[in-house]
C-alpha cells in the first residue's frame, strides 16, 4: 500500500480510514496498531465491525494535527 500524507487523507472523500492507513501515518505496522487498539481508542474513536476496525477520518486527523485526545 502506498503511504499517504495526512493532507492526502484529509482531502480524500472517505469518511473512515483503514488500519493500514492509520498505521502508516502513525509510523507503525498495522499489526502493532491492532495489538494496541485499546490504547489508541483513548486518543481517537475506533469502531469495530466484526473483525474490521474503522477509524473515523475527522477525529483521527484532529488528533494527528493537535496531539490532543478526543473527548
Amino acid at each position: 500500500m502506498e503511504n499517504k500524507s495526512i493532507e492526502e487523507i484529509a482531502n480524500s472523500q472517505k469518511n473512515f480510514l483503514s488500519t493500514k492507513e492509520v498505521a502508516a501515518v502513525l509510523g507503525i505496522s498495522p499489526l502493532t496498531f491492532r495489538r494496541r487498539v485499546e490504547e489508541y481508542a483513548e486518543l481517537f474513536p475506533i469502531e469495530r465491525v466484526g473483525r474490521i476496525y474503522r477509524i473515523p477520518k475527522e477525529p483521527f486527523i484532529a488528533y494527528v494535527r493537535t496531539g490532543k485526545a478526543h473527548k
